[in-house]
């Protein structure tokens, strides 16, 4: 046997000890204490363990030097987890830097979540760049009740939003002879221009259940069925929109706060769960979250937040339901980011009271629907083995 940790607290030996034990790691936990037993303030508790295995000295030594991944109580291993048989098992846990400090290795980011980056990153620039030159005063736009998405958006924003209603085809065109007829400074729209905004309001498109919501506490009539069309790209065989605005972002800030995310959870999903299963998270995630958001507030939404919602609860979780499986997520993280959540919600509800008893919308633009649905979908998956590490 070979000694691997000398510990001054009985508690965190018998952490250590245990969470060895559920990697595989045979090992002995040896108690002593020194001083005066009748005066328990002047006994020193010392505690020594022991590696069985000469193969396991090296991992057991790196265990130990990484506290946060003992320092917590630790379940009983299920019957068939070999720790040999996890993917990334044979990654170091820390690194020994030049000045003999221990870090923690970073680990590598995987295929399938470069590629979500990548692609999030590079739409965002395409997007960018193949905005349109405004074709409407967006003070007439206003004045005239009429969405932004089709007069500013770009086209291959329109192409992945949730759906793309065909009153927003009229305002296309609208946009079309505005921009031929150079309107961007003009202050009121033409005459020959009002029949197309006209059929725009002709045309009704599924402005999302938050209106009649309001419209209810409002004490007015609200038929709750809907006379507009829902779905309908999507019923035109455009399927693509039910996972696509997860890839749209609405500036910089947007795009960098969801890839850090993106990157610091992505990966640990995707070392542990492996491709294939990190794939069917991600497509739950965006096909909940999307439809939730879309039958709330209607296909205006943009972002990969609702799946990173999914992915902060999953990890919380895990780390109580299966803290073997290593998932690293800090309790200050995870408290600070349900506060900034709970006060994004909050502010969304004083905008629905501001609304309903005043007719004055504080709107926030965040679409905290997606946000709640991540977050229950995420304790719902976290509990599920078939996202655990696979049994063999």
């Amino acid at each position: 046997m070979r000694l691997i940790s000398t510990l001054q607290d009985e508690q965190q030996g018998i952490l250590l000890s245990k969470y060895l034990k559920t990697q595989g790691i045979d090992n002995e936990l040896e108690i002593t204490t020194n001083g005066n037993l009748e005066d328990p303030s002047r006994v020193d508790v010392v505690c020594r363990i022991w590696v069985r295995d000469e193969e396991h000295f090296k991992r057991a030594i790196e265990i130990s030097q990484y506290p946060d991944l003992w320092k917590h109580p630790v379940p009983v291993v299920p019957a068939g987890l070999i720790f040999k048989d996890v993917p990334g098992n044979d990654l170091p846990l820390v690194t020994t830097k030049k000045n003999g400090s221990i870090a923690p290795v970073v680990q590598p980011i995987g295929l399938l979540t470069i590629y979500l980056l990548v692609n999030c990153c590079l739409i965002f620039f395409l997007s960018q760049l193949t905005q349109p030159s405004i074709p409407l005063n967006p003070k007439v736009a206003s004045e005239l009740s009429l969405p932004f998405v089709p007069l500013y958006d770009s086209p291959l924003t329109k192409n992945l939003l949730f759906d793309y209603p065909k009153a927003y085809e009229s305002v296309d065109e609208l946009a079309d002879k505005a921009s031929a007829q150079n309107l961007k400074e003009t202050n009121q729209l033409p005459a020959d221009l009002m029949p197309i905004v006209e059929q725009f309001r002709a045309t009704p498109y599924w402005k999302g259940f938050y209106e009649k919501i309001v419209s209810f506490y409002k004490n007015k009539e609200v038929s709750w069925a809907s006379e507009a069309p829902l779905f309908e790209k999507i019923h035109q065989g455009e399927w693509w929109r039910l996972i696509s605005p997860i890839l749209l972002h609405g500036d910089i800030f947007h795009i960098l706060f969801n890839m850090m995310w993106l990157v610091v959870l992505g990966k640990q999903l995707e070392q542990q769960m492996g491709i294939p299963r990190y794939f069917i998270f991600i497509v739950l995630a965006a096909l909940v979250t999307n439809t939730a958001q879309y039958l709330m507030s209607g296909a205006n939404f943009v972002g990969f937040s609702g799946v990173i919602c999914a992915m902060i609860t999953f990890v919380w979780m895990r780390q109580r339901k299966a803290p073997w499986e290593g998932y690293l997520l800090q309790p200050l993280t995870f408290n600070f980011t349900m506060l900034f959540l709970g006060v994004i919600l909050l502010i969304q509800m004083s905008s629905f009271y501001t609304e309903v008893a005043f007719g004055q919308s504080m709107a926030t633009q965040i679409a905290n629907t997606a946000h709640m649905s991540g977050l229950l979908l995420g304790l719902i998956l976290g509990n599920l083995d078939f996202f655990a590490w696979k049994q063999r």
